[in-house]
């Protein structure tokens, strides 16, 4: 039987890209996901990580072949955008890709700040002249984007009480509202009651992240920001609470209260080690015994 969801990861660190024997083992691309529907594919943010990824879906695609993605983004912090100009599909005349992220309170639309982005003097191709055909979406709190079994096209909005084919993939969000300075967009994509959900870039309220917790309740995954630990989130002389990113306990505590089946450490510093990542991996485990660190390259079938 093949799986509902399969899950890969393409980057896993946050704030830049990172080399070197150090980070041979978890990689050092920064954050996208890969997630598989059967035929439908689904990426969640686009860092460093995607570049490969992208080459990857071109080589594997006979010329004039349609190609088509859809795309979600936490938000639109450098990291998590940084792999989205070379994303090759982009560059090609038969791709359909779908983007969706959130705008910010300066401009107007999430479309104006990829225009920007993707711009001379920070990128030296403006993002109109890109040959494939690109649709830009806002996202908004509590949207649903969904696909029925038999339709190309994904629908926004709630479903009817009544459509017309069975809904075959969901995608919701929520917004967070502890990353400076305008948030960042959880994800869950649901399939035959399958489900994982995507909360990078969070911290941790004093008493738990409530919505978090009910939007990840029984969770099949639950990938969770866990950048720093306990003694960098308050030890003084530079503490990082207020920084937006949350502790390991935290991600743990998360995943305890909402039951989820697995918990998935993310968006790693980096800072750090294959070897201080193991021990993030060991420290996980004894707040919430089914723990893994994320890794480039790992891949997880549901």
């Amino acid at each position: 039987m093949s799986s509902s969801l399969t899950l890969e990861f393409l980057g896993t660190r946050g704030s830049l890209p990172v080399s070197g024997p150090e980070h041979v083992e978890t990689g050092g691309e920064t954050s996208s996901i890969r997630v598989s529907a059967g035929e439908r594919e689904i990426i969640l943010d686009a860092g460093s990580g995607l570049r490969a990824h992208g080459q990857r879906i071109v080589d594997e695609h006979d010329s004039g072949d349609a190609i088509e993605r859809s795309i979600f983004l936490s938000h639109a912090h450098f990291d998590h955008l940084i792999g989205l100009p070379y994303f090759a599909p982009l560059h090609r005349s038969e791709a359909s890709i779908r983007i969706w992220g959130p705008r910010t309170p300066h401009v107007d639309s999430f479309a104006q700040i990829v225009e920007q982005f993707i711009h001379p003097p920070y990128f030296p191709v403006p993002f109109y002249e890109f040959p494939a055909d690109i649709e830009l979406s806002t996202i908004r709190d509590g949207d649903l984007v969904y696909w029925t079994r038999h339709a190309e096209e994904p629908i926004e909005g709630p479903p009817t009480p009544d459509p017309p084919d069975a809904i075959d993939l969901e995608v919701h969000t929520l917004r967070g509202y502890s990353h400076p300075t305008s948030g960042v967009y959880h994800y869950k994509i649901v399939r035959d009651g399958d489900s994982i959900v995507y909360a990078t870039d969070t911290e941790a309220y004093r008493q738990g992240d409530r919505r978090l917790i009910d939007f990840a309740e029984g969770a099949d995954v639950l990938i969770h920001d866990a950048m720093y630990t306990e003694e960098e989130y308050t030890t003084l002389p530079v503490p990082t609470q207020g920084y937006g990113h949350s502790t390991v306990r935290a991600a743990a505590d998360v995943a305890r209260r909402a039951d989820v089946e697995q918990l998935l450490l993310f968006h790693h510093a980096p800072s750090r080690s294959d070897d201080d990542l193991s021990s993030i991996e060991a420290t996980g485990q004894s707040y919430f015994e089914h723990t893994r660190v994320a890794r480039d390259g790992m891949t997880l079938d549901l």
